[in-house]
């Protein structure tokens, strides 16, 4: 919502299909949880439990309840899907995820996800980033040119120049995901054209 006479992108309201914001949660407290995602609810369309922290995050039941008060979907890292299909323990991780409640997990396309994810990690230096966290613009560029929509395409943008990127190359509505839940605001400024990285962008 606009709230200024100034020209900004419109953004849609939740639910919402595209502009998605996955934030990751690696832990921090339940009160500084509760704080970022109550102040800034509307910006937030999922929180993933990042790696295998739902595991030993004592307060994880009452992070959902903040979440579902607050109409945010919600699920766990792929690192803990992978460590219980190491052990062969498929079925304990759906158990998991439904003792919990979760409505969402990652998988891929032909399995029936809405969102292919494009993976950097929390840190910024994998998958579509080099160690040293520049971004791999060639692969970006293929998987763009691929025929996939964006819509159906995730960006893991931990960090504030791999979002600015992605926000100007495809524009307000492109979906991140692995915001750290300080970022929050910072992001939807972004998308905004509201912070120096993207200022000009949609003038």
């Amino acid at each position: 919502m606009n709230k200024t006479a100034l020209h900004l992108p419109i953004r849609a309201a939740k639910p919402r299909h595209t502009g998605l914001t996955m934030v990751i949660d690696g832990g921090i407290s339940l009160g500084q949880f509760t704080d970022l995602v109550s102040s800034a609810a509307e910006y937030v369309d999922f929180v993933k439990f990042g790696w295998g922290t739902a595991v030993v995050t004592n307060s994880l039941h009452a992070k959902i309840e903040v979440l579902n008060a607050n109409e945010i979907g919600y699920y766990v890292g792929g690192t803990l899907f992978e460590k219980y299909v190491l052990q062969g323990r498929f079925d304990d991780f759906r158990k998991f995820c439904l003792e919990h409640s979760c409505q969402h997990v990652e998988e891929d396309l032909e399995a029936g996800a809405s969102l292919v994810t494009l993976e950097a990690r929390e840190s910024g230096k994998s998958g579509i980033c080099r160690p040293d966290g520049a971004l791999r613009f060639g692969l970006i560029e293929d998987v763009l040119a691929s025929g996939i929509s964006p819509e159906k395409l995730l960006f893991e943008a931990p960090t504030t120049a791999l979002q600015a990127h992605f926000v100007t190359r495809l524009g307000p509505d492109v979906n991140l995901g692995n915001v750290p839940a300080q970022g929050i605001i910072g992001l939807e400024t972004l998308r905004l054209g509201l912070r120096a990285d993207t200022l000009t962008a949609f003038e």
